[in-house]
């Protein structure tokens, strides 16, 4: 139980830091837009995106490798479609979360898996 109160905490320090990077990014962008310099804003924006993604993939290593737990997250369905623009195959996200997606078995061309732990998506990429 403990080790999931800390993770509790510490998502809820993480969703704090990536509204944070998200509104810090609208406003770095929005200046360079309002400056005029759209071939910048447009360079920006592709680095920040990556950097936005990478930092998430990192942070939520660091989370689940904490409890294991696979949670659901908000949006998630929207969150897919944006994964095509990194021309995923499949995802895995949690099976709460799955449950609540209209079209369980792909997205967008995206096939979405759904598991409970860690050790689930481990398995399935052959990770020993």
């Amino acid at each position: 139980m403990r080790g999931l109160n800390i993770s509790n905490a510490i998502c809820n320090l993480l969703n704090v830091v990536f509204i944070a990077l998200g509104n810090a990014v609208g406003i770095i962008i929005g200046q360079f837009l309002g400056a005029g310099e759209y071939e910048t804003a447009r360079k920006s924006s592709f680095k920040l995106m990556w950097f936005t993604g990478i930092a998430s993939a990192v942070l939520t290593v660091i989370l689940v490798s904490l409890s294991g737990e696979v949670r659901p997250v908000r949006f998630i369905e929207r969150r897919i479609k944006e994964m095509k623009k990194f021309s995923l195959k499949e995802v895995y996200i949690s099976k709460r979360a799955l449950k609540e997606i209209q079209n369980s078995k792909t997205i967008e061309g995206i096939k979405v898996i759904g598991i409970e732990h860690i050790s689930e998506a481990v398995k399935r990429l052959g990770i020993n």
